[in-house]
């Protein structure tokens, strides 16, 4: 199986973000944090199932801080989503999968 997840640095991140025709759901994380431990395998199988239809990259918060300045993530887990470069939405901490499957569209 294709890896449909990919971890992100912030310079891939943000051309994922200004060049994609999809939408663009980005998985602000970190190792240490719990609930990132039980969201990350929501978002897995969100991207596995959407695969083609919007990309899905992660990006590590302890390996990647400025960006949570850049996109004002205050808690983690963060889950933005972009369509043509522009913020529409944002989740942040755990939700059941069914708010996720809304969130992703």
């Amino acid at each position: 199986m294709a890896k449909k997840l990919v971890d992100v640095t912030v310079d891939s991140c943000e051309n994922k973000i200004t060049e994609s025709d999809l939408p663009v759901v980005v998985d602000f994380w970190a190792e240490w944090c719990g609930l990132c431990r039980i969201v990350g395998p929501i978002i897995e199988y969100l991207s596995n199932r959407l695969y083609g239809t919007l990309n899905l990259p992660k990006l590590n918060l302890d390996d990647n801080q400025k960006i949570a300045i850049k996109f004002g993530i205050k808690s983690i887990p963060s889950i933005l989503i972009f369509k043509h470069a522009n913020e529409i939405s944002r989740t942040t901490g755990f939700a059941p999968i069914e708010t996720y499957k809304k969130f992703t569209g």
